[in-house]
């Protein structure tokens, strides 16, 4: 017998062996094929770069025994591509070419009319029957410049404030940039000694001290690669102050109070009103504004002015301000506060905004709340509390009087605990308040106790 002993096999052993015998009757020879069994090695994969638009072949070529089987993955995605025509995307085909006599397998990811999210890292993967073989490329998608992260702006500036305007542009290769205004080169004009550049690409900054009103204006950042050339506007204006305010409606008026619904003046997004601002004073020769009370209310907020004289004239004016400062006050306006009288309904809370009813956490107990109302002139001394049982019917209630229960609470609390209440019962609760004058009209609210 003979035995042919191949240590530390590689794959330059496979082969084709001839055994040879030899005696003194003659020669035989039998042939026997030897395949060497090879986990895939990545030989070639390399980085590519290529024009959006254009068409790119993105090659990986594999050794191994058996042939191995290659395909690519985008590393955005979990699923790699299959053979031909991808389903999701008929830009990118996937062919393979395998060779079992060499042990080699070419795999090429075409993709035609190349886009910006094609750019990214893409896994070559390679397996047979011995195992897996993994190698990441780059395909780097070149395009003009962009300035799609970059929305229309608007600069303010105002009393020669300096501001800096900025661009961006995406682009690849980097683009470099250079500035206009007005549609004139800046460091062609007489203005360019209060503007300095900070960068030329991709990114670049100007410093503008606004000196005159030949500083506002459209500058315009232009920026170039080898792909192209694209560009894009910043306006730099000059801010005012507010002019007057709109509308002045009163909301409602008690002997000591006034609300006010107000429009203000009419402003810029990137520039808004900020404040209200009001002075008022007794319409008599008595007073004048140098004398007059001042007030400022945040915009949106509730705009009262408080603590003044029952029965008594008086006249407001009002302003906006914003970040440049107030504006000029408007027209005077003249409003007559009521006599003291009793004391406005109180307004009442619920658990649940604009619910029918309110909802007892409890069988038996109900904790009714308030917002202490306008006094109107004279303090609050005591609430008078009713609670009645009701009967809800197709939405309406319909309130039992009979069940009827009052309580005088003393002082300026705003909330009180109902007991001794009957378990899933609906009932009525008013709340009236009382100063000297006497009580004001109820508020009330309808709630459930719980089963």
């Amino acid at each position: 017998d003979g035995i042919l002993t191949i240590d530390k096999v590689n794959r330059e052993d496979g082969g084709e062996y001839q055994c040879i015998a030899e005696n003194r009757a003659g020669i035989a020879t039998a042939n026997v094929k030897f395949i060497v069994l090879s986990k895939p090695k990545i030989m070639e994969f390399l980085n590519r770069t290529m024009a959006v638009g254009k068409q790119v072949d993105i090659t990986c070529r594999v050794f191994g025994r058996p042939a191995p089987e290659v395909t690519f993955r985008k590393h955005t995605s979990l699923k790699p591509f299959i053979e031909g025509i991808q389903p999701e995307d008929d830009r990118i085909t996937l062919r393979t070419s395998p060779n079992n006599q060499i042990g080699e397998t070419i795999a090429t990811l075409s993709i035609s009319d190349v886009l910006r999210k094609d750019d990214g890292l893409y896994e070559c993967i390679a397996k047979n029957s011995v195992g897996p073989a993994y190698l990441n490329g780059h395909l780097t998608v070149e395009f003009p410049p962009s300035f799609a992260s970059m929305q229309n702006q608007t600069v303010w500036s105002w009393e020669q404030r300096p501001v800096n305007l900025t661009c961006i542009a995406e682009s690849i290769p980097n683009a470099t940039i250079r500035w206009l205004l007005n549609d004139v080169e800046i460091d062609r004009t007489e203005m360019a000694k209060n503007i300095k550049v900070l960068g030329n690409g991709p990114i670049s900054t100007l410093s503008v001290l606004p000196h005159d009103n030949r500083y506002y204006g459209n500058y315009k950042c232009v920026a170039t690669n080898t792909h192209g050339m694209r560009d894009h506007v910043i306006v730099l204006r000059e801010a005012q102050r507010p002019g007057h305010v709109q509308q002045v409606l009163v909301a409602e008026i008690t002997a000591t109070t006034i609300v006010f619904n107000i429009t203000p003046p009419p402003a810029e997004p990137e520039l808004p009103i900020q404040a209200i601002d009001v002075q008022y004073k007794e319409n008599t020769n008595r007073q004048n504004w140098h004398q007059a009370k001042n007030r400022t209310w945040t915009l949106n907020s509730l705009y009262v002015v408080e603590n003044l004289k029952p029965a008594t004239s008086y006249e407001f004016r009002f302003r906006g301000r914003n970040q440049v400062g107030e504006g000029n006050w408007g027209e005077h306006v003249v409003h007559i506060t009521p006599q003291r009288t009793a004391p406005q309904k109180p307004k009442m809370k619920m658990r649940k905004e604009n619910a029918n009813y309110d909802e007892s956490i409890f069988a038996n107990q109900y904790e009714v709340s308030w917002i202490t109302p306008p006094d109107n002139g004279e303090p609050i001394d005591q609430y008078d509390i009713q609670w009645c049982e009701t009967v809800r019917t197709e939405g309406e209630f319909n309130k039992d009087t009979s069940t009827c229960r009052n309580e005088i609470i003393r002082g300026m609390r705003t909330s009180h605990w109902l007991k001794d209440l009957k378990s899933n019962t609906f009932y009525q609760a008013d709340v009236r308040a009382h100063n000297a004058l006497g009580y004001g009209e109820p508020g009330y609210v309808y709630f459930r106790t719980a089963p």
